[in-house]
């Protein structure tokens, strides 16, 4: 999650520094630090937010149903 999290900001990111290039003839050589402020903050956001309720990584889901067995045969030989 925190991947997919960090990948859409900085393609958000990306996207309005282009933007701005075109439309308003702002120079992305003085805009490219914008991409690290944008990381540094969702780095940030991670970090300090609440993880309650949160299931870490590896651990089993709660409330998952049990396997069933498997159903029993009969010998029938007469």
């Amino acid at each position: 999650m925190a991947c997919d999290l960090m990948g859409a900001a900085v393609l958000i990111t990306l996207g309005v520094l282009f933007s701005l290039s075109t439309w308003a003839h702002v120079s992305f050589h003085y805009t490219w630090p914008v991409i690290l402020i944008v990381i540094g903050l969702v780095k940030f956001l991670q970090a300090s937010g609440p993880t309650t309720g949160h299931i870490p990584p590896g651990a089993p889901a709660a409330g998952m149903p049990a396997t069933p067995a498997a159903p029993e045969t009969k010998d029938q030989s007469s």
